[in-house]
């Protein structure tokens, strides 16, 4: 008998719904209410997931701004992008939709570990938040478990930041300043923050929660920010307690404005956007130790690196760096003279603008780099994202043996002296290079490829090979696929369907394997028939070239192959592998899969060597 949700485990459901529901917090514009609602309907269906979603649905106590004017309007396909920003012009029909009602009627507050504010059609005015929030009757409640609160304010740039440059439309700091102690006096246990926004021009350096940041910074341990430009929190160091850290922005020129980061306690740290030379000059030891910074806690580093926009004079230094911003703090109606724009210095002004200016060379020298470099006695998880140079210049810096996890992207100088064999203690590794090469650098992905497939670590068993080069990729020979512990192996590059079988049979732990834009064989002349596969293939012998291998995931989408040469690769490489119970493909074309496959199983001399086929299911991707 099938298993039900009835009669899944606990445990099980609990995973499932946690991988789902847990997705929206990392996404760009994750819509709180709209998940809350669909866990709260799904609820409705039976015991067992009423009470597996219960922290879905009780656990954030979530306030979210809507524009009924707009929404939904972007997501229509019919409708033009000059139809959707007219659309916005309109006057805004907006509404704050929340969950404080159930709650507060099933009494769950000891459930609430979250408190959500979000909105989607403008940059929120602080004054209009804390109504708001009095209105729905926030401060009559008390949240002694609440630990995390997030913020999601989105501003629309074809309205908020084509505001009138008077000086009265910027947002006054008693707002910010009046939401940030209303928040503070009522969520008094959090430590956790996760801030997402993209600044309007009449905000300023600060932001609607730059406050409440300032004034809870020495409880919070845990912060995730993504902004458009860095805010000002009013320090020039973060705490050292902070645990877990998360920065990102649209710019690397918004690293001058970010707050040195203090080390000691750090577990977890990601960066977006950095410049290169923005390594290792921001970090702060405690004590400080001349040549080192060290990381004594941290488990898991992630930096994104960024191509720099322009470069600074060579004559001037971070010091005396005064980016172009325009200054509207001291303008004086009364005097004509003080209405002219001036360049000011970013510190120490909290109602500036930027000025958007891009030059398109390579060098960036706004950040010193000195000669300290970094220890990290703890690291288990790496993660290096388009990075701009050689990573092995990197690399030598981390100890590679303690390494559990390695991503790293870029193109193919990144991986000039690349070598995987220090990984030792590797269990999962993703190796992407993004970059078109020319015929002649082919033979350097080719290294690349088999540079991947015979990493040293015993334990490894996930393994992603990504390359965006055009030319065929060719496979290493038998000997040096040395990977042999994967389990789950993804490759997408142009690498051929005949290349596959060597591959296969020297990784015999393999369950799953993802190929994609791999390319097809042509069939031979002999093999345009079913009967004449059918003799092609037990003239090769039928010997197995996988006894592990459980899923199949080809790619079959937009391919310019026709459908027989598609079924051609795809049977040759299945027909030997008796272990495939599952073969993920949309199912457009997974029924004619089955049709031309059922005519291979009607031939009686074929059918014994390729039975596992009979029953083999298929799933859409």
């Amino acid at each position: 008998m099938p298993p039900t949700l009835q009669t899944l485990p606990k445990q099980i459901l609990d995973k499932i719904l946690n991988k789902y529901y847990d997705k929206q917090l990392p996404s760009f514009h994750p819509k709180f209410f709209r998940v809350y609602k669909h866990a709260y309907e799904l609820s409705q269906l039976c015991r067992a997931l009423r009470e597996a979603l219960q922290p879905y649905i009780y656990g954030r106590l979530i306030f979210e701004r809507y524009n009924l004017a707009v929404e939904g309007v972007e997501a229509r396909k019919s409708t033009t992008m000059e139809e959707t920003k007219a659309m916005k012009k309109l006057p805004p029909i907006t509404v704050w939709k929340s969950n404080i009602k159930l709650i507060e009627s099933c009494d769950m507050w000891d459930s609430v570990t979250q408190v959500v504010i979000s909105t989607y059609d403008r940059y929120p005015d602080p004054d209009d938040v804390l109504a708001m929030l009095k209105e729905k009757g926030f401060d009559q409640h008390q949240y002694p478990n609440v630990h995390m609160l997030i913020t999601n304010f989105k501003a629309d740039f074809d309205i908020d930041d084509k505001a009138s440059d008077d000086v009265n439309d910027w947002i006054p700091d008693e707002s910010f300043n009046a939401l940030g102690q209303y928040l503070s006096q009522h969520l008094t246990h959090v430590d956790t923050m996760w801030m997402e926004e993209n600044r309007c021009r009449r905000v300023g350096l600060r932001n609607a929660m730059s406050p409440f940041v300032s004034a809870n910074l020495e409880k919070l341990r845990k912060l995730h920010f993504r902004f458009s430009y860095m805010p000002n929190f009013g320090v020039k160091i973060l705490p050292q307690h902070i645990t877990h850290l998360t920065l990102s922005v649209h710019s690397a020129y918004d690293y001058i404005d970010i707050p040195k980061i203090a080390t000691p306690a750090l577990q977890s740290l990601t960066l977006s956007a950095i410049p290169i030379s923005y390594l290792w000059d921001r970090f702060v030891n405690y004590p400080q130790q001349p040549g080192v910074v060290e990381f004594p806690e941290l488990i898991k580093l992630d930096l994104s690196f960024h191509q720099p926009y322009r470069r600074i004079p060579a004559a001037k230094t971070e010091d005396d760096y005064m980016w172009e911003r325009y200054s509207k703090e001291n303008a004086n109606a009364d005097d004509p003279d003080s209405k002219v724009f001036q360049a000011e210095s970013y510190k120490g002004n909290t109602k500036l603008k930027t000025i958007s200016v891009k030059d398109q060379s390579a060098k960036y020298t706004v950040l010193r780099t000195d000669t300290r470099r970094p220890r990290f006695p703890k690291l288990r998880r790496l993660r290096l994202n388009l990075y701009p140079s050689r990573v092995c210049e990197f690399l030598k810096h981390v100890p590679a043996e303690q390494l559990e996890y390695l991503c790293i992207s870029g193109d193919l100088v990144a991986y000039k002296g690349f070598r995987m064999s220090q990984f030792t203690n590797l269990k999962k590794s993703l190796i992407m290079q993004y970059s078109d090469t020319t015929y002649r650098q082919t033979s350097h992905v080719t290294r690349l490829m088999t540079r991947v497939l015979s990493q040293p670590s015993k334990i490894l068993r996930s393994l992603d090979i990504t390359s965006s080069t055009k030319s065929r990729v060719y496979l290493p020979p038998a000997h040096k696929i040395t990977c042999s512990s994967i389990k789950k192996l993804y490759i997408m590059a142009n690498v051929s369907y005949e290349d596959v079988p060597v591959l296969l049979e020297n990784l015999p732990l393999l369950e799953q394997f993802d190929l994609q834009r791999a390319m097809f064989a042509k069939p031979p002349p002999e093999a345009e028939t079913p009967e004449g596969l059918a003799d092609m293939l037990l003239a090769s012998g039928m010997q197995p070239i996988s006894t592990s291998l459980i899923k199949f995931i080809p790619d079959v989408m937009c391919r310019s192959v026709t459908d027989a040469t598609i079924f051609y690769n795809l049977f040759v490489l299945i027909a030997r592998i008796p272990s495939l119970l599952e073969l993920k493909m949309f199912s457009f074309y997974s029924s004619q899969f089955s049709s031309e496959l059922a005519r291979m199983l009607a031939i009686p001399r074929l059918r014994i060597h390729i039975e596992h086929l009979s029953t083999l299911e298929y799933d859409d991707p």
